[in-house]
């Protein structure tokens, strides 16, 4: 009885939950979506230019002029400490009025005196800027301007408390108007002169999730072309195509166990899922895993490493996958709001107390939980009730650890090795070493040419003597005869 007490306490030193030996190579996380099949729908993109040169400029001189006015104002003639306190009070806005005449007229250079209309029957229509606030607001400075009278010396208003503290309100709002319109229109001239440049701003994303032709498939959009621009009469127009997801398939996203320092290999822009409705593991290539919903593919270069992976085979799975140096981060919450803590170097504790479990850990727990390395010190609060607190610890053995960083250490190795100039220089050694036995093989085969090309010659040459001396023989005997006869 004494040795079961013993044998119980034992597992309760340092963490009093259970040890399930659940953990893999792989763990589920989060619920994500991709897109398998993607639609173009052209849009046209349509800012009109509100007004006219004119009245833009009638509107800047009614704020220079009210500036003016303030600064002439009898009340600040000398020294005062009404002078001191809001002579200048118009100034900052005043000075940047020069400023914000020119951006006004940038517009204009959008523009141009020719028809065009729009290609798509998608458009999403809009001002250049705000013309209100450039119309409508200098007026109502000019109202609030005559609600108080700074006429009189410097000595009666500086009395009158109530003017004092309009004429404060008043600059107030006389510079933060002129600021606002600055603000409002680097915005929008930011977001034309990329349009020219055929990229498009990321600040209008928004402005397209309100037309009705791209509800259909939803805000994630893919990609968003630029074909071109074309400058009208009183408009910019721009033509532009949104590839957008059509057909989406949701997957289990499964991340990584990282053991001391290494772990399952997934490629850049790679996800590892498993199926919703099949649980069948695959590996998805996909075009950029930035975007809120990637276009992906299903891979078919990892089929013998996902079907281990299937099987929860751990010594298949090392034979079959490729393993890398981890970059993981050594803490985060999955999806089912357990704490996935993994590498080395790693203190754990759970309100307050020690987990003595060697990592990689699954921890369920209703307190908080600090994990920290020699850098970095992570705090989870716990977020939902735990009906079963608990921690799950790896089934996968000393033994195939080490065989999982001798192929991430080979991997390591290799790709160095394809990365570096070693080829090169190898490349090069056997250019010095091939070389000269190259051109000395030329030079041998040349010269058994040539030797070949001499002796088929005096062959030649002493069949053409023989030929000669039978034709000359022939020609004498021919001779005698002739001689004998006569």
């Amino acid at each position: 009885m004494l040795s079961l007490i013993f044998l119980l306490s034992m597992f309760q030193v340092g963490h009093a939950q259970s040890n399930l030996n659940t953990l893999g190579l792989t763990i589920e996380d989060t619920d994500f979506s991709v897109a398998k099949a993607t639609e173009e729908i052209r849009v046209s993109l349509v800012f009109n230019l509100p007004i006219t040169q004119t009245l833009v400029l009638q509107a800047l001189t009614i704020l220079n002029t009210t500036a003016v006015e303030w600064q002439t104002s009898s009340c600040f003639e000398g020294t005062s400490p009404l002078k001191d306190q809001l002579f200048k009070a118009l100034e900052p806005g005043q000075k940047a009025l020069d400023l914000l005449k020119q951006k006004y007229l940038r517009f204009y250079n959008y523009v141009a005196d020719k028809s065009a209309v729009p290609s798509s029957k998608c458009v999403f229509e809009t001002k250049m800027f705000n013309d209100q606030i450039l119309t409508e607001e200098p007026q109502q400075l000019v109202s609030m301007r005559t609600g108080f009278s700074l006429a009189g010396t410097a000595t009666e208003i500086w009395n009158r408390k109530d003017v004092v503290r309009a004429a404060a309100e008043f600059s107030i709002v006389y510079n933060a108007l002129i600021s606002s319109m600055s603000s409002e229109l680097d915005e929008s001239l930011s977001g034309l002169n990329i349009l020219s440049e055929l990229k498009f701003p990321q600040t209008m994303r928004g402005n397209l999730e309100t037309l009705s032709c791209l509800t259909a498939t939803g805000a994630d959009f893919e990609t968003i072309e630029i074909l071109h621009c074309k400058k009208a009469t009183g408009k910019f127009i721009c033509e532009i195509a949104v590839l957008e997801p059509a057909t989406i398939t949701s997957y289990i996203k499964l991340l990584p166990i990282v053991y001391e320092d290494v772990n399952v290999y997934i490629p850049s822009n790679s996800f590892l899922v498993k199926d919703q409705g099949t649980s069948k593991i695959s590996m998805l290539d996909c075009d950029d895993i930035q975007l809120t919903m990637p276009t992906c593919t299903l891979s078919d270069n990892y089929a013998s490493c996902t079907a281990s992976l299937q099987e929860h085979d751990i010594d298949s799975s090392i034979q079959s996958c490729s393993f890398e140096y981890s970059s993981t981060a050594f803490a985060t919450r999955i999806g089912n709001e357990a704490i996935l803590v993994h590498g080395r170097q790693l203190s754990v504790t759970d309100n307050a107390r020690p987990v003595i479990q060697r990592p990689p850990l699954l921890i369920f727990s209703n307190s908080e939980v600090k994990v920290s390395n020699l850098f970095e010190e992570k705090i989870f609060k716990p977020t939902v009730t735990m009906a079963n607190p608990r921690v799950e610890t790896s089934k996968v053995t000393g033994g195939q650890v080490a065989a999982m960083k001798v192929k991430a250490y080979w991997t390591k190795l290799w790709n160095y090795v394809l990365d570096s100039d070693l080829l090169n220089y190898l490349s090069l050694a056997l250019e010095v070493i091939f070389g000269p036995m190259t051109i000395i093989g030329l030079c041998l085969s040349c010269r058994k040419r040539s030797a070949g090309k001499k002796v088929q010659t005096k062959v030649v040459r002493k069949q053409n003597r023989k030929e000669n001396y039978e034709r000359n023989m022939t020609l004498l005997n021919s001779r005698n005869s002739r001689n004998s006869r006569r």
